[in-house]
């Protein structure tokens, strides 16, 4: 079996042959012998085997299996695969647990999806991939994006992302402009740039603003939903300047179906990231409010 040359054979017809084999066998040998062939159909392989390596109904044989199948594959052909089970997926069952699978690969996994983004179809899905695999990496990649100074890559970066309601996400693109050397202002009067917001969010460095955000961090990640509302509610009647707080309780409001507390939160939050010039954090910020409330008419200046 393994001296065939696969360029002889129907290669999809003898690869499904190959997981019947796997999967109905019962002698343990000619399991392991398929197993060990499988790699030699490359990228073909990848799906299958990942959803038997991920299906909850795999027995224990089988995912073993499997995962020495995939761990035998060339890193390259190994993302090709799964980039291909990414965009093969009617749903998103799988797509975190391909993202992490695609993180332990990195280097290889952000230039196959970094290729992917210049496509039109795949490209929403790739920036999503990015995000999901949670690495330094694709968090400077990502960050480079959102403060691109080519304003349509800028913008559907935003837009996607948007769509994921990450609460973090805020806070992360005020970072991402601050280092942002293209375009780190919005080329406002002055006496906008001076105005009593920009001062008054100095405030926002204190300790007592830090520890609140900090805490309402950490209810947020272990699911305090009101709790975290609460602490943000705590910085803002301190500091009522405080964008951040505005923006991170609007997406935690409209997590919980508060949606008109959210158009209101992004409101205030898109207004001071505007006169502050923090151009990323306004374009995202007045996504959301594009997106729930497609027909209204907002005073803030276009993008």
């Amino acid at each position: 079996m393994q001296a065939i040359d696969l360029h002889w054979w129907d290669v999809d017809r003898f690869l499904g042959l190959a997981f019947h084999i796997l999967l109905t066998e019962e002698d343990l040998i000619s399991r392991q012998q398929v197993a060990q062939l499988l790699p030699k159909f490359g990228a073909k392989a990848v799906p299958t085997l990942f959803v038997i390596f991920q299906h909850q109904n795999s027995d224990s044989t089988l995912k073993h299996l499997s995962s020495q199948a995939l761990a035998k594959l060339e890193r390259t052909i190994l993302v090709a695969g799964l980039i291909d089970t990414l965009k093969a997926s009617e749903d998103d069952r799988f797509d975190h647990q391909i993202s992490q699978m695609l993180a332990t690969v990195a280097p290889e996994a952000i230039a196959g999806l970094t290729e992917l983004m210049e496509t039109r179809e795949w490209h929403n899905l790739a920036l999503r991939t990015l995000h999901m695999m949670q690495l330094p990496q694709t968090q400077i990649l990502l960050d480079q994006l959102i403060c691109h100074p080519n304003p349509d890559i800028r913008h559907s970066t935003i837009n996607v992302l948007s769509e994921l309601k990450d609460y973090q996400l805020l806070c992360r693109l005020e970072n991402a402009f601050r280092a942002s050397s293209a375009h780190n202002t919005h080329n406002l009067p002055q006496k906008e740039l001076s105005s009593p917001n920009s001062q008054s969010s100095k405030q926002q460095d204190g300790p007592n603003f830090e520890l609140l955000m900090k805490l309402a961090a950490a209810q947020t990640e272990e699911q305090n939903y009101w709790g975290a509302i609460h602490s943000y509610s705590q910085v803002i009647s301190l500091n009522p300047e405080n964008a951040n707080a505005y923006g991170n309780r609007g997406l935690l409001r409209l997590n919980l179906g508060d949606q008109q507390g959210a158009i209101t939160d992004f409101q205030h939050a898109a207004q001071i990231f505007w006169h502050t010039g923090k151009n990323a954090n306004f374009e995202i910020t007045l996504s959301y409010l594009r997106k729930l409330t497609p027909n209204a008419q907002f005073t803030f200046p276009s993008t």
